[in-house]
């Protein structure tokens, strides 16, 4: 945090002597706030302030800091939704680590239990990956004729 703090100092065209570099380890040393924290604060610091800090400012802004990251954590994250239809999801959550031989994070593995349903995703995957113009989502060994013609 010192160096960020003597970085801060040195923008403004100030040196950080001794004994006020003394008193800002104090303060550093004295409060509970993380480093995430201060380094948040200076950086917001430079787009607010016109002179070199001063610790009331930088405690207030840390202050604020602490309430705004508190209320985010404490808020429950919001459940992640989709307009995409559930068999477009279900296809694309099949093909795509078959196509990229990776999981889809946070997706569980279907299973597929017949060949037909497998062609049938295999389908819905291009004929979306066409109509929303992202063919790159398709390697093209997976690329169906009757979607995409001659590939």
């Amino acid at each position: 945090m010192v160096f960020a703090l003597k970085y801060c100092f040195s923008f403004y065209g100030k040196t950080l002597d001794k004994q006020h570099l003394q008193v800002w380890q104090s303060i550093i040393r004295s409060n509970s706030y993380s480093s995430v924290q201060w380094q948040a604060v200076l950086k917001q610091y430079f787009q607010v302030a016109k002179f070199a800090p001063k610790p009331p400012e930088i405690l207030e802004m840390l202050a604020e800091e602490r309430q705004r990251t508190q209320t985010r954590t404490t808020q429950a994250p919001e459940p992640l939704t989709t307009d995409c239809p559930e068999h477009i999801s279900i296809a694309w959550m099949y093909w795509l680590p078959k196509f990229w031989g990776m999981p889809v994070p946070g997706a569980s593995t279907i299973a597929v239990p017949n060949p037909e349903l497998e062609d049938e995703y295999l389908m819905t995957v291009n004929r979306e990956a066409k109509r929303t113009n992202t063919p790159e989502a398709i390697p093209t060994a997976f690329k169906m004729k009757e979607v995409w013609g001659d590939v």
